[in-house]
C-alpha cells in the first residue's frame, strides 16, 4: 500500500446569488509533475455575492505528481445580511478522483479527513474595512503559518459529495469585493 498527500489549488465554485441554481467548476486534468504548490485567488463582490477563481499569476493547478481529475468545490445557499454583516454559503467537496480521499487506506477516516486551508486572505480589494473568517473548524501550521481551514471529516469514494458545511465572513458593508487563496489538503488512497 502506498499511501500520497495531495494539496491542490481549489475553486470554490457557484457563489452567486442564484435562485437554485448551484453552477459548478472543477480543477481540470493535472500534467505537470512539479510538487510545488500553485494557489487561487477568490474575488466575492458583496453587493451581488458574485465569485469568481483563477489560478494566481495564471499559474496551473498542481498536486504531487498526479494526473487526472481531482475534487469539486460547490456553494450554495449564499446570503450576505447587512444588518449582521455576515456573508454565509453552505460548501460541499465532491471527490473527482480515481481513488478516495480523506483516507490511507480506502476505508477508514484520517484524522484529518478533507480540509480546505486559506493560503492567505481574506483581503479587502475594494472598499474599506477587514474581513474575517468567522467560522472555521480550526487553525493549523500550513505554508509556512497558520493558517485557519474547514474539515471534512469524511472519506470520499470516487464521484461521491461530502455533507455540507456552512462558511461564514464577518464583511463590512463598507467592503465591496474581497479575495481569498484557497488549498485542499488530504490523504489519497493509492492501494495497488
Amino acid at each position: 500500500m502506498r499511501t500520497t498527500r495531495f494539496f491542490l489549488a481549489a475553486t470554490l465554485a457557484g457563489l452567486a446569488a442564484c435562485s437554485g441554481d448551484s453552477p459548478t467548476a472543477s480543477v481540470p486534468p493535472i500534467d505537470n509533475p512539479n510538487p510545488n504548490l500553485t494557489e487561487l485567488t477568490c474575488t466575492v463582490t458583496t453587493v451581488t455575492g458574485a465569485t469568481s477563481c483563477a489560478p494566481t499569476g495564471g499559474g496551473r493547478r498542481v498536486i504531487y505528481g498526479t494526473q487526472g481529475k481531482d475534487v469539486r468545490l460547490n456553494s450554495f445557499n449564499v446570503h450576505y445580511d447587512q444588518i449582521t454583516q455576515l456573508f454565509t454559503f453552505d460548501v460541499t467537496v465532491t471527490n473527482l478522483r480515481p481513488e478516495a480521499i480523506g483516507t490511507r487506506d480506502g476505508v477508514h477516516l484520517d484524522p484529518k479527513g478533507v480540509r480546505i486551508y486559506f493560503g492567505s486572505g481574506p483581503t479587502v480589494t475594494a472598499g474599506l474595512g477587514v474581513v474575517l473568517v468567522l467560522n472555521p473548524d480550526g487553525s493549523d501550521l500550513f505554508l509556512l503559518g497558520l493558517r485557519p481551514y474547514y474539515q471534512y471529516p469524511q472519506v470520499l469514494q470516487p464521484g461521491e459529495t461530502s455533507i455540507a458545511k456552512g462558511w461564514a465572513f464577518l464583511v463590512p458593508i463598507t467592503v465591496q469585493s474581497f479575495t481569498f487563496n484557497l488549498y485542499v489538503s488530504t490523504e489519497v488512497d493509492q492501494t495497488p
